[in-house]
């Protein structure tokens, strides 16, 4: 018999969380190179931080909903998949990522293959852990006080 697809998206997130665990990720080395409006860097990581820190507060939230007993998982599968569908394409045109779309993808092939709530909560689990890392890394690359210190220049002569 087939492994089952949430089997599999679950053993792919983990190996790609363990890998990113100890070194920067492969999408991340790329949207590094890549420039978004007026040729410049800093927006396209500005932007992504706050994508991927979003999608960690829809999983979330997605995880919160599917422990309530009283909630159907089913009702949430679409939710999730959609989610997940709409977050890959996005990241793929804005940001040219790759990997973490590819693992969205396979994620959201797998929602409709999940039997319970436990099983939903499993995955969000594993997207979670993923996509925290993710952004983990992404947040490292980012001058914050830099930024704070231009924009304070900026908007008040400080």
């Amino acid at each position: 018999m087939a492994e089952r697809k949430f089997a599999v998206a679950i053993k792919k997130l983990e190996e790609e969380r363990d890998r990113m665990w100890s070194s920067e990720p492969d999408d991340l080395k790329k949207l590094k190179t890549i420039k978004g409006a007026y040729y410049q860097y800093s927006p396209n990581k500005l932007y992504a931080e706050s994508e991927t820190r979003e999608c960690v507060d829809y999983l979330w939230n997605l995880r919160t909903l599917a422990r309530n007993p009283k909630q159907n998982f089913e009702h949430l599968k679409p939710v999730l998949s959609g989610m997940l569908e709409f977050k890959a394409d996005k990241w793929i045109r804005w940001y040219k990522l790759e990997k973490t779309p590819a693992l969205m993808r396979q994620a959201a092939g797998a929602v409709q293959d999940l039997q319970s709530s436990e099983e939903m909560v499993e995955l969000l689990n594993w997207l979670l852990q993923y996509m925290n890392r993710f952004n983990f890394w992404l947040d490292t690359t980012i001058p914050w006080l830099a930024i704070s210190s231009v924009h304070d220049w900026v908007t008040e002569g400080k």
